[in-house]
């Protein structure tokens, strides 16, 4: 479904932070993989689950169907954390069908895999849609961190006109992931990371 093309459409944004209604409105006018998508935040301790997407069909008409997504957040995370959840969730959107689960048994083996952090011997299927849940995080970075602003915050970084706080702030990022993106590797990590779709 191409994250490589929803992150070079958001790479030459001018504005910061990007807005995730923004990343929402992409993913439904550009990629025709869902009609809606709807955004809410519940009321879950983020220890426990920090954020979800899934998708029904809701029948429209006689012979018409509805395709919606949601993305469910835990409000009681930080704004900053918010956002990068929700965009994380909406990367979930375009994942090929070999990383997406659809049956209770799936997302069961899903979840164990998530919380146990790969602790087991067997591996399958699930450890793959793991894999592509822990690269879709910094693929939703990558969203977020416009390539065209985050070069000059790099130079703004290094002259010491701005810290790793307020970069944090402009683009309304987790602090622990400034440096990361302020990294020279950075612009590499994101190359490889459109590669996986």
């Amino acid at each position: 479904m191409s994250v490589k093309k929803l992150i070079d459409f958001f790479s030459t944004f001018q504005i910061a932070p990007v807005e995730v209604a923004d990343v929402r409105d992409q993913i439904v006018e550009s990629y025709n993989v869902t009609d809606d998508i709807i955004i809410m935040p519940v009321n879950v301790d983020p220890t426990m689950l920090r954020g979800l997407y899934f998708r029904y069909r809701e029948k429209t008409g006689p012979y018409s169907n509805k395709s919606c997504s949601v993305v469910l957040y835990s409000g009681r995370l930080s704004l900053p954390w918010q956002r990068l959840v929700c965009a994380k969730e909406l990367i979930h959107i375009l994942d090929e069908s070999l990383f997406k689960t659809s049956t209770p048994e799936d997302v069961s083996t899903l979840v164990d895999k998530l919380v146990s952090r790969g602790r087991g011997t067997e591996l399958g299927r699930s450890d793959v849609a793991a894999f592509k849940d822990h690269i879709a995080l910094y693929q939703a970075l990558a969203v977020l961190v416009p390539e065209e602003i985050r070069e000059d915050v790099v130079k703004r970084y290094e002259s010491g006109e701005m810290g790793t706080e307020e970069v944090a702030d402009l683009f309304c990022i987790p602090l622990e992931y400034v440096l990361l993106v302020l990294s020279p590797d950075w612009p590499e990590i994101v190359k490889l990371l459109k590669d996986v779709d």
